[in-house]
C-alpha cells in the first residue's frame, strides 16, 4: 500500500501523476486485503485463536487503505471487523 500512498499522496501533488503505477498499486493492494479478508474468515486474529506478532504487524499496513485511497467496502466483512476490534481489544 505504501506505493499506491506514495503516487497519490506524495508525487502526484508535486506533478508528476503516473496512472499506470497509481492503478498498478491500487489494485494490488486491495487483492492483498481480499486475501486478509479471506484468512480472517470466523477468526479473531491471523493465526488461531491469539494475539501474536503477525497481527502486531499486519495492524499497520491494513489501517493505510485510506491513506492509500484503496476502497474497502462492506464486502471485506471479516477485515473491517478485526480490524476495528484489534483496534479497540488492544489498546493501539
Amino acid at each position: 500500500m505504501g506505493q499506491a500512498m506514495y503516487f497519490q499522496r506524495i508525487a502526484e501533488p508535486q506533478g508528476h501523476r503516473d496512472e499506470l503505477a497509481i492503478e498498478r498499486y491500487v489494485k494490488e493492494s486491495r487483492r492483498l486485503l481480499e486475501v486478509l479478508d479471506k484468512q480472517l474468515e470466523g477468526k479473531s486474529y491471523l493465526i488461531g485463536d491469539e494475539f501474536t506478532i503477525a497481527d502486531i504487524a499486519t495492524y499497520p499496513w491494513t489501517r493505510s487503505y485510506y491513506w492509500a485511497k484503496v476502497s474497502v467496502d462492506p464486502t471485506f466483512r471479516s477485515f473491517l471487523a478485526c480490524s476495528s476490534s484489534f483496534y479497540q481489544e488492544n489498546a493501539i
